[in-house]
This record gives structure tokens, C-alpha cells and sequence, in this order.
């Protein structure tokens, strides 16, 4: 198994960042940087949570495994799939696969307390994101809906 100092470089490198500006965010001099890299002492706390905070996984640093995504429920995905079908049946809309999908992700990251809270309500609207082409997902009074984006314009002047 590699070192800590192994992998913390490799874990720069594969994040792009030099070691100039390792050092920088993490605090120390470039003599502590090749220390920490090369095992002669090993990176303190501060140092990890600079690095953890710009997007370095600390866990695969320190332990050699990598961080794992927490896997959605498949009947999270079977829910808003089914939901993104009735909103573009129920629309009468054409959506390509791409758009679609991002209508399934959209509503997979919508805050599901909010919408709940909205529907039990009946009277808030909330924004869940765009699904391209100037179309958005949106919630409110109990229905979730997609479609364009509202316009307005102001009436010209006649003189």
C-alpha cells in the first residue's frame, strides 16, 4: 500500500494543483509541502482541511480508499423518472434525451421538504433548476410542472 505522502501528491497532481499552490492554501512553506510528500513528517489537521476544501480527497489521503458516493435508492430514481414522464406527457412538450434526463436529476436534487411544505401550503412556488432550452422544473400548490420560463416585456410607447 502507498504512504500518506504518496498519495497526498498524487491526489494533488490528479486535482491540477501545483505545489506552489498547495502550499499556499494549505498554509506552508514548500519545504513542508516535499516533507509532507515524501513522508518525513506527516500533514496536520489545518493542512488536511485546507486541502479537503479545495477538493482534495483527504479520505483516500490518509486511509488509500477512495470516497464513495452514497448510492441513490432505486425507488428515488423509478419516483422521479415516473415524474418527469407525466410532466412531459401531461405538458404535451417534446424534450430530447438529454433534457429529460436533467428533468430526472433535477427533480432527484429537488429539496423534497420544501416541496412537501409547498404542497401542504398550496400557496408557495419553488425553482428547481433549468432542463435546457429555457425550460425549468418548478413546484407549487400541490403540482410540479416544467415549462418555459416566463417572459415580460413592457409595452412600447406611442407618441
Amino acid at each position: 500500500m502507498q504512504s500518506i505522502g504518496t498519495r497526498l501528491k498524487e491526489e494533488r497532481e490528479r486535482a491540477g494543483m501545483s505545489q506552489k499552490s498547495a502550499c499556499e492554501v494549505g498554509k506552508v512553506a514548500r519545504k513542508t509541502l516535499f516533507n509532507y510528500e515524501t513522508d518525513e513528517r506527516s500533514p496536520d489537521a489545518d493542512f488536511l482541511g485546507a486541502m479537503y476544501a479545495n477538493g482534495l480527497d483527504v479520505q483516500y489521503i490518509i486511509s488509500g480508499e477512495r470516497k464513495r458516493v452514497a448510492p441513490i435508492e432505486t425507488e428515488e430514481i423509478r419516483r422521479s423518472a415516473e415524474m418527469a414522464f407525466q410532466m412531459v406527457v401531461g405538458g404535451g412538450i417534446t424534450v430530447s434525451p438529454q433534457q429529460f434526463s436533467q428533468m430526472v436529476i433535477t427533480l432527484l436534487n429537488a429539496p423534497q421538504s420544501q416541496s412537501a411544505i409547498a404542497a401542504q401550503l398550496g400557496n408557495s412556488t419553488s425553482i428547481h433548476g433549468g432542463v435546457g432550452g429555457g425550460a425549468q422544473v418548478a413546484t407549487g400548490s400541490g403540482i410540479i410542472q416544467i415549462g418555459k420560463k416566463p417572459r415580460s416585456s413592457t409595452p412600447k410607447k406611442t407618441t
